[in-house]
């Protein structure tokens, strides 16, 4: 499922870096569709994630209303998950433009997405790399991480299930992208 950050009305989310977020978003979930062996019972795309602080540290969560939160780590009744991260620091201009780190997390069953004799995770991962190459809407890739303990530096990996051996594999994009704090969708 696509879970795309929505308004108070129910719209989709129309300013600051959600914009361009969502649309990279919507692009890569339908073009993972096609590419892979998904759908939308069994893989989920989140837009961004927070870093909420709990007691034992920090976890990348997305909010689902009313207060709630849910954590988007991966779900190992699922095919795979995917969601983008915020870095901490921006660099503003006066007339509003933003420039950010944006991270794109993958978490994905090698098994069930790429089935082979092989681990097929340098194949998983050149699928999205090319995928945001071609339709990019101002994300330019800066770098490639695995590792789990690079992929989720930013949060307790202690928390985490599962590590980064057959079949699940986990993976990082890195993005620059410059938006305007004006812009709305």
């Amino acid at each position: 499922m696509n879970y795309l950050k929505l308004n108070q009305d129910g719209t989709a989310a129309t300013t600051g870096i959600d914009i361009p977020v969502q649309k990279l978003q919507t692009v890569l979930y339908n073009q993972i569709k096609g590419l892979w062996p998904v759908t939308d019972a069994n893989f989920n795309m989140y837009g961004r994630a927070y870093r909420n602080q709990l007691d034992t540290g920090y976890v990348p969560e997305v909010y689902i209303g009313n207060g709630e939160y849910k954590d988007s780590y991966f779900d190992d009744t699922l095919k795979g998950s995917a969601f983008f991260g915020l870095g901490e620091v921006g660099k503003a201009t006066k007339e509003g433009d933003v420039t950010a780190n944006v991270f794109l997390i993958f978490m994905v069953n090698l098994d069930l997405i790429k089935p082979g004799t092989n681990r097929n995770d340098e194949e998983v991962r050149i699928d999205i790399e090319r995928l945001c190459l071609e339709r990019n809407y101002g994300f330019f890739l800066s770098g490639i991480i695995t590792g789990i303990d690079q992929v989720f530096k930013e949060y307790n990996i202690k928390s985490i299930k599962f590590r980064d051996m057959q079949p699940w594999h986990c993976f990082r994009l890195n993005f620059n992208i410059t938006y305007n704090i004006y812009d709305i969708n």
